[in-house]
């Protein structure tokens, strides 16, 4: 296992991940794997909450490029977006229950020809 060097939180609270970059793009910097990473995780709070903190960065990258792609009408990518940014759960249907939907009521209206005498304004 790789040896937990205190750059790693540094770097991710100081905004290494600012730009949307991934957490395998991280560990490719500090030459360590994925699971190496993840077992530093579980061991080490100080890496935990700059993960955290490195997480809300990449996500607010996310979230700002998709907003900006949805406020030029591509409403697509930005439900893309939102369904794959880490740490964000968003989903189409809350809990990913369908809910029962109101049945549509139709009112009809006749429009009646004016009444004789009256003007048609």
């Amino acid at each position: 296992m790789a040896k937990y060097l205190k750059k790693y939180a540094y770097e991710l609270i100081g905004g290494m991940r600012r730009d949307g970059k991934s957490i395998v793009e991280c560990c490719l910097i500090w030459g360590i794997t994925i699971k190496e990473y993840e077992e530093m995780l579980e061991s080490n709070n100080e890496l935990a909450r700059a993960n955290e903190i490195g997480d809300m960065h990449c996500a607010a990258w996310w979230h700002f490029n998709y907003r900006e792609l949805a406020q030029k009408g591509n409403a697509s990518a930005l439900t893309f977006g939102m369904k794959n940014i880490p740490k964000v759960s968003w989903m189409d249907k809350p809990d990913g229950k369908v809910e029962e939907i109101e049945p549509v009521r139709a009112i009809n209206i006749t429009i009646l020809p004016p009444r004789a005498g009256e003007d048609d304004s």
